[in-house]
């Protein structure tokens, strides 16, 4: 999937429940299912009831909360 994007890779695009829409610098990528660690693999749909995230948001690999 394609889309021009002025924000940083890594950044949420989209967030719905059809998916995640990630920017990777000159690509997007569609997440449309999650394994968060330790659980059970779900929908987008599912994991956002328990896990609220807005477009504009830039994913970084660390768990919420925790400095490096």
């Amino acid at each position: 999937m394609y889309r021009d994007s002025d924000s940083s890779p890594g950044s949420l695009l989209e967030v719905n429940k059809n998916g995640l829409l990630i920017n990777c610098g000159k690509n997007t990528l569609l997440i449309r299912e999650i394994q968060p660690e330790g659980k059970k693999r779900m929908s987008v749909e599912a994991f956002l009831c328990g896990t609220p995230l807005k477009a504009g948001v830039v994913l970084s690999g660390q768990k919420p909360g925790k400095e490096q």
